[in-house]
């Protein structure tokens, strides 16, 4: 089959950063579904892991991909939950060989079957963006699910990306919560006391005055950053 992976971890410049090779076809066992992959989506996972994880002298590229979206195309011997032909999706193991090819295996208990309403590549842009967003919502911070109103905000710092507009949409759909978020650079802050203009601060002057506010309860910054965003250690409670 055909795969994508690397053999010394370059950076993405360099014309071997990434290259085609011929991998031969897994063999599902046990729980495994053998998925042949449609679309599949970049994490900072992958990168992290390209450039500190490079395959030892001797052994095949390293193939990357967590999330994908597939037609299962075989079954171990153990599997009860998919059969052949089923549309699914998923984010997979790190430990495991990734879906950076035609076929990958995946257990099948850490896959959900694709959603009629979403493309290929639609589904696999979702898998590891929403478990991540789920657990910080609902298991780290123990948000109640439940439409009644409750009377607190949430405030997120990066609703623009990935993990962060999951946050938004399951906040606002499965709990009573309010939501705040910061809009872009030319964009105004409507929390606070007053709008105002967020031109070359960053955020800085957002943070800070949204910092007083007794409606923030909880407080997410998704991104990592090396330099967090300042007024955020206000929110530390």
């Amino acid at each position: 089959m055909k795969a994508v992976g690397y053999l010394k971890s370059l950076a993405i410049a360099e014309p071997e950063s990434l290259i085609d090779f011929t991998a031969d076809l897994p063999q599902p066992a046990g729980r495994d579904l053998r998925v042949a992959v449609k679309a599949v989506s970049v994490n900072p996972v992958d990168t992290k892991v390209r450039l500190r994880a490079a395959p030892k002298l001797g052994e095949p590229p390293k193939i990357l991909g967590y999330d994908a979206a597939g037609v299962v195309d075989a079954v171990g011997s153990e599997v009860t939950l998919f059969k052949p032909g089923d549309e699914v999706f998923y984010a997979g193991s790190i430990a495991r060989s990734g879906s950076n090819a035609e076929m990958h295996l995946v257990d099948e208990r850490i896959v959900g079957r694709k959603p009629a309403s979403l493309s290929f590549a639609k589904a696999a842009s979702l898998p590891l963006t929403s478990i991540t967003a789920w657990e910080l919502l609902f298991d780290r911070f123990a948000v109640t699910r439940g439409n009644a109103p409750d009377g607190r905000a949430l405030l997120v710092i990066g609703g623009a990306g990935g993990v962060g507009s999951i946050i938004i949409q399951l906040t606002r759909k499965l709990t009573g919560l309010s939501v705040i978020a910061p809009l872009a650079a030319s964009a105004t802050y409507m929390a606070g006391p007053a709008p105002w203009s967020n031109k070359a601060d960053n955020g800085r002057r957002a943070t800070r005055s949204l910092a007083g506010s007794e409606r923030i309860s909880i407080a997410v910054m998704p991104s990592c950053t090396s330099s967090p965003t300042p007024g955020m250690e206000n929110f530390a409670r």
